[in-house]
């Protein structure tokens, strides 16, 4: 239940702040063939989203595992919440192209929710439009996997909602593939899923496993993206064979600020990989993980003590990043005979010197470390949704001031090239191109012209065939008799082994 509650002066200080959206929209209608009043309108749209959801009665602390595909996601929070059971579909086989929530109830059930009619009609006319902005692309990805499950969407859409429960994880895990599955008979209906488990630590909380930001499946990186405004606290799990890449800086810059996000933990997963790039170069397994974890806290630390204000908001906590390997923490509490192909493939890059036992694996693994900040980030959730709730319109301003700014420096820049241009040779390319363009538009007409009334002759001479066709047929009587039909042809009288005979011919009738 949320304890915060949409107060008289919340409301207006936020009716405040749409009407500032409004006017700057007003004040720049009627330049809106030079600038995108989209970009303003978005940000409206967004904060209203946010604060009307923080504000639900059943509001619980939004707790995002993001990345890129094959971070390990779905193994970590299988880990951390599953005891190490393949009940999300893990990162070895990426399918998970749904939202998926993980929330507590007294039954363990799981619940699908499906696109309204609504929604699917306007994802049907978006699909129709061609264009690359995500939207666009994300619909006619989801009417292509649609249209090859060959089902009836309506069919689903009209439930709104569907319920399965279940008693164990393993039945959980047969059923949740068709719906969060990349490859599932339903997931392009499905909006996302909740699975519900009775678990008390799990009360005010929902964890998420999102889809990966680079996935290739656009719809589901923009779901991702969609849901990162109404994250509270994030996990971001970084591969540290590639850590704290460009595409983990640029959504770490350019998205997590700017959505309001304000407590990241920064955890460098798959530390097993990390390791085994430098277990040849030292003498045993200890020294590898030492000078490992030493040299990705390096690289943590050059990327965030540099001087950029768009990091100041995540730098502190990720600094000192937690590094794990939710599949070396399974392998150490399991008997090696009872490794899979992953885990035997572990086992051998990494125990070179024969030192790898149980207890270096769970060091390796360190979900310890990291289950201790999850337990904190929950203990603190009052701290952290009250955080929040002070931040939406300093957020949301600095979000509109950056795009006034980059509307006023596109307009300088704008205004600087007439500056410094040719009045005259500027008229003359403008006279140019319109006259390009009316002549253009001019051939486009005459074109769809003939071609409109080629169609509509067609259309009426076949009008015509049919109707003629229709008298026809109306007119047949049944008919008895016979009639006789006859045909002739000629015949060659000719021999190869009679000369006299070359040359002559005889008409035969039948």
């Amino acid at each position: 239940m949320n304890l915060f509650k949409k107060t008289t002066q919340d409301e207006q200080k936020f009716a405040e702040f749409t009407a500032k959206i409004d006017s700057a929209v007003d004040t720049l209608s009627p330049y809106s063939d030079y600038v995108d009043l989209s970009l303003l309108k978005k940000v409206r749209e967004s904060f209203t989203a946010k604060t009307d959801d923080f504000f639900r009665l059943d509001r619980k602390l939004n707790i995002g595992v993001i990345g890129q595909v094959k971070a390990g996601k779905s193994t970590f929070l299988n880990t951390l919440l599953f005891g190490g059971k393949k009940v999300l579909p893990s990162a070895a086989t990426p399918k998970t192209a749904s939202l998926t929530k993980i929330e507590y109830s007294e039954e363990n059930k799981l619940v699908i929710e499906y696109y309204s009619a609504e929604e699917w009609r306007l994802l049907e006319d978006n699909a129709k439009v061609e264009s690359e902005e995500n939207e666009f692309v994300a619909a006619r990805e989801i009417m292509k996997m649609c249209s090859e499950k060959g089902i009836d969407p309506y069919k689903y859409i009209s439930e709104g909602s569907g319920e399965i429960r279940f008693d164990s994880a393993e039945q959980l895990m047969e059923r949740l593939d068709d719906y969060v599955g990349e490859d599932g008979t339903y997931t392009a209906l499905v909006k996302n899923v909740t699975i519900y488990i009775n678990n008390p630590d799990l009360k005010d909380i929902s964890v998420v496993d999102t889809p990966g930001l680079n996935d290739a499946i656009v719809s589901s990186t923009d779901r991702t993206r969609q849901f990162i405004e109404l994250c509270d606290v994030v996990f971001f799990l970084s591969r540290t064979s590639q850590f704290l890449d460009k595409n983990d800086m640029r959504l770490l810059t350019s998205q997590l600020p700017q959505k309001g996000v304000k407590r990241v933990v920064m955890v460098g997963s798959q530390f097993d990989g990390a390791i085994h790039d430098n277990i040849y170069d030292c003498d045993s397994i200890s020294e590898a993980i030492t000078q490992s974890a030493e040299q990705l806290r390096d690289r943590a630390r050059a990327v965030f003590n540099r001087n950029d204000p768009s990091l100041d908001t995540v730098a502190d906590s990720c600094r000192n990043p937690v590094f794990i390997s939710a599949m070396c923490h399974n392998m150490s509490e399991k008997d090696s005979n009872e490794y899979d192909s992953q885990e035997r493939c572990v086992d051998g890059n990494l125990n070179e010197y024969g030192d790898l036992t149980k207890d270096v694996l769970k060091n390796i693994g360190n979900i310890d470390e990291v289950r201790g900040i999850y337990e904190r980030v929950i203990a603190e959730k009052d701290e952290t949704m009250s955080e929040k709730a002070r931040g939406f319109i300093p957020t949301s301003e600095n979000e509109l001031k950056t795009v006034l700014d980059d509307m006023k420096n596109s307009a300088q820049k704008n205004a600087e090239l007439l500056r410094s241009s040719d009045k005259e040779e500027l008229t003359k390319q403008k006279n140019f191109l319109s006259s390009q363009i009316n002549g253009i538009k001019s051939s486009a007409e005459m074109v769809f012209g003939e071609m409109l009334a080629s169609i509509e002759r067609s259309k009426i001479e076949t009008l015509h065939q049919l109707r003629d066709i229709s008298l026809d047929c109306a007119k047949l009587n049944d008919k008895q008799g016979s009639e006789t039909h006859t045909s002739s042809h000629r015949v060659s009288d000719s021999k190869w082994y009679r000369p006299s005979t070359w040359g002559k011919s005889h008409v035969e009738y039948s």
